[in-house]
């Protein structure tokens, strides 16, 4: 019987060892004669083991090699590259970040590399480009500047003042402009955590004074200079994976530089990732490659960092159609048909106008931006054959979506039609837009950047289909040619949850198995509704399927909406096709 060797039907067959050497004893024969001697004590017999030895290594080194082309059986490098073949890419480890102040005197250079260690732990992270410190302070208001306002404050001596402006941001930011036009100062910039604070940054050792802010109308002015000087800088630990710094932890100056004096973190850093282990890649689903569909779209803009969820329709049809699902893995799902967008969150004294569904709704402004918009979609929701009218939280760097408060998505009631025209806004325009047109490809997208969720839907979708919605990006085309890329941003709906167990369960236990069980419900209902996709429906009875094994069911009523619910309240919850339902566990009461 032959045996065959190598590549087969079934596989990869090693050849043995002694089959080696069967083979090769049979050749010294052929060629020197049969009575050579084979043993292991002469020549012939020792030179046939060495070569075989030498055969079976280079057989088992084909098949390591034929095992390394496939997931369950590559490792390493070899596994990185095998699960390239279905459309994965192996992550990276990452280090962790952090925003941490260098402090000193005005004009020190700290060089890059420079590093700063954590108390406790000697953890180290470095700097990644020379930063000098610089003379910094800030002006700050207690509220956003309203009609009648002005914003004032002297540096440096010159008294800087500033009118209300159309707008609170508008105001802010020629406020900013005018103290950055000063000599000697650096930058003059909104803060990016509080909208109505704008820090200032003097050049190189230059000194900076901030004295006499004003405003009037009610608002409270602040204005300080740190002392002592310092800079803000992104710190990148020495090593990747995980590494912790807690909040003022960052202490220690690893690099002595002359006029360095101090570190801090005023904030956690952002823990780095471990790369993951070969059995965590080989668990990894695989993406399916499928340029053109509804699925290949979804797949290719899921593989951007950040993205959590994508829905993706076409209309490969003439005409615009309002009926188009966004399916994601819920089929009865309904999509966001339509949209109004500001080109700027009103202000005082703005009104907003449009015709839905043949109503015209109006909006004048109240007391600020968000409750105005909040305002206006309550009444596009009131509208008949309207599910839902929702102010959209998404926010990036794209172009389509100016600042917050700017853009409503409007769902109409399954299988019913969209109109929205007329659309007027006194404090700028405004624009709408309804159903999907002809051959046309929509994406609901949450997570990830502009630029890049951009680019993987232009490189996904069909030849020849234009891309549509509220959000809008430049990429590049496979011949460099510039293109504009049109996109839907999705956002959460919190659940809140009130968990009865019965006031007799609950009054027997101790206070210390109370919080036992209150934890181990709020895991089994976070755990459930984390596996929800866009458009679920909460279902009262599934929450309480969750908990089985948890308390006694017999006993238990779980309230829900989204917001803290009343009592009763168990009425399931339908979740807009653009919106992906999230339940934290602080949102989670349990009692009795």
């Amino acid at each position: 019987m032959t045996i065959a060797y190598g590549l087969t039907d079934y596989g990869f067959a090693i050849k043995p060892m002694s089959a080696c050497l069967t083979e090769i004893q049979g050749l010294l024969q052929a060629a020197f004669g049969n009575g050579i001697d084979l043993s292991g004590n002469g020549p012939y017999g020792q030179l046939a083991g060495l070569v075989a030895e030498r055969e079976s290594l280079l057989w088992e080194l084909a098949l390591a090699l034929y095992g390394a082309s496939f997931p369950p059986t590559a490792s390493g490098n070899a596994l990185a590259l095998a699960v390239t073949t279905l459309g994965q890419t192996k992550a990276s480890a990452t280090p962790s970040t952090v925003t941490a102040l260098l402090k000193g005197t005005a004009g020190t250079v700290i060089p890059s590399g420079s590093q700063a260690a954590v108390t406790g732990t000697g953890a180290t992270f470095a700097t990644g480009a020379d930063a000098t410190i610089t003379n910094s302070g800030y002006v700050a208001f207690s509220s956003a500047p309203v009609s009648g306002v002005t914003l004032t404050v002297t540096v440096n001596g010159t008294v800087i003042s500033q009118a209300f402006d159309t707008s609170a941001s508008k105001t802010m930011a020629d406020f900013a402009a005018q103290i950055a036009a000063l000599p000697n100062i650096s930058s003059a910039t909104t803060d990016a955590s509080n909208p109505y604070q704008v820090d200032v940054v003097a050049s190189g050792s230059a000194g900076l004074t901030l004295t006499n802010p004003g405003a009037g109308g009610g608002i409270t002015a602040t204005a300080a200079v740190y002392s002592p000087a310092q800079i803000q800088v992104t710190m990148t630990a020495t090593t990747t994976g995980p590494v912790y710094a807690p909040a003022g932890t960052l202490t220690t100056i690893q690099t002595p530089v002359s006029g360095w004096s101090g570190v801090s973190n005023p904030t956690d850093a952002v823990v780095g990732q471990a790369a993951p282990t070969d059995a965590e890649v080989r668990a990894m689903s695989p993406v399916v490659v499928d340029g053109g569909t509804e699925r290949g779209i979804e797949n290719a803009i899921l593989a951007v960092p950040g993205v959590s969820f994508v829905a993706a329709a076409q209309n490969t049809t003439d005409f615009t159609t309002n009926t188009s699902s966004y399916l994601g893995l819920n089929p009865n799902a309904t999509p966001s048909n339509g949209y109004l967008l500001l080109s700027a969150p009103p202000a005082s004294g703005q009104t907003i106008a449009v015709t839905v569904n043949g109503t015209v709704v109006s909006q004048t402004f109240t007391t600020d931006a968000q409750t105005t918009m909040a305002a206006l979609a309550s009444q596009i929701g009131a509208i008949a054959d309207i599910q839902s009218a929702v102010v959209n939280t998404a926010t990036g760097s794209g172009t389509a979506l100016p600042s917050p408060n700017t853009l409503i998505d409007i769902t109409p009631t399954q299988g019913t039609a969209l109109s929205l025209t007329n659309a007027s806004f006194s404090g700028g325009t405004a624009t709408v837009g309804s159903g999907l047109p002809a051959h046309s490809v929509e994406a609901f997208i949450i997570g990830g950047t502009d630029a890049e969720v951009a680019q993987a839907l232009w490189d996904a979708k069909p030849a020849g289909a234009q891309t549509y919605g509220p959000f809008s990006a430049q990429v590049q085309d496979s011949e460099g040619n510039e293109q504009i890329v049109y996109w839907s941003r999705g956002s959460t709906t919190p659940i809140y949850l009130a968990v009865h167990v019965g006031a007799l369960l609950w009054d027997s236990l101790s206070s210390a198995d109370q919080q036992t069980l209150t934890t181990n419900l709020q895991s089994a209902l976070t755990s459930y509704v984390a596996t929800l996709s866009n458009g679920a429906t909460i279902y009262n009875w599934r929450l309480l399927a969750a908990c089985a094994g948890v308390a006694d069911l017999t006993a238990l009523r779980i309230d829900q909406g989204t917001s803290p619910p009343g009592d009763p309240q168990t009425a399931d919850i339908a979740v807009p096709a653009n919106q992906l339902p999230t339940l934290a566990a602080q949102n989670i009461t349990v009692g009795a």
